[in-house]
């Protein structure tokens, strides 16, 4: 019985990252195969742009996986509080040297790709397309920190609902900026710019605790939970169980069905 638990929660944790994982790949691929309508060196250009940005996209999830080392070092635990501020650390070092990096590649796009020495073919295609993609990084960076802090509670719908989201996005406005306003390679590459909406309201609904920070909050009752948990108005104050069948001594978190 144990080993189908552990089988069934294995798989509630993989297959959304195994698809989410698709996800990002068949936007590189959707965005070649419509590159290809405006020409080979819009598809060259692109290419060489892309190998590039890939870079400072892994770095962003290597600090993104070290914050989730931590983050889950500290949730097993129970101190769920200092998990929370781990998380607030790596966003607020993600996008700082994501915003620094958008104003990086928005003012100095070509200069960089005159540095890794690009061919003078694919240069004017090259410069735009790294220019555009390069100001929304900000935006990247975000992802994964919101991604793996919600996959550290259990949470692996949302990313998966995020991409898929942003991968319908991205085929739609490829259509529209390059069969219908003809932007050629500006309009190119939208997918990542959406996803972050969508992980910023998911999110903030996971509750935090107030274990590990030397109290709880204004809002909480001991346990972490909040005033809009079933089971807040059966904790009184001399409480320590609660009649749900939840210790009273551990954050309750809600899987939201998983």
């Amino acid at each position: 019985m144990s080993m189908q638990v552990s089988v069934r929660s294995f798989t509630k944790l993989y297959i959304p990252i195994l698809l989410e994982t698709l996800c990002a790949m068949l936007a590189g691929m959707v965005d070649t195969i419509m590159l290809s309508t405006v020409g080979d060196a819009a598809v060259g250009a692109v290419g060489t742009a892309n190998t590039y940005t890939s870079l400072f996209i892994i770095m962003f999830n290597i600090v993104s996986s070290g914050m989730t080392a931590v983050m889950t070092q500290y949730i097993g635990a129970g101190r769920t509080g200092v998990a929370y501020q781990a998380r607030q650390l790596g966003l607020v070092f993600s996008l700082s040297v994501g915003t620094l990096l958008s104003l990086f590649l928005f003012a100095f796009s070509g200069n960089v790709l005159e540095i890794v020495g690009a061919a003078p073919l694919l240069m004017d295609y090259a410069k735009t397309y790294l220019r555009i993609v390069g100001s929304f990084f900000f935006l990247n960076a975000l992802i994964p920190v919101f991604s793996n802090y919600l996959r550290a509670f259990g949470h692996t719908r949302p990313p998966l609902a995020a991409a898929l989201l942003s991968n319908g996005a991205n085929l739609v406005l490829n259509a529209v900026f390059l069969f219908v306003f003809h932007s050629g390679v500006a309009g190119g590459r939208c997918y990542g710019h959406f996803q972050s909406a969508e992980f910023g309201h998911r999110h903030d609904r996971l509750p935090v605790s107030g274990e590990g920070q030397g109290g709880h909050g204004a809002d909480e009752k001991p346990g972490g939970l909040r005033p809009d948990h079933p089971c807040w108005p059966a904790l009184g104050s001399g409480d320590r169980r609660l009649p749900c069948g939840y210790d009273a001594d551990h954050t309750v978190f809600e899987s939201d069905g998983q």
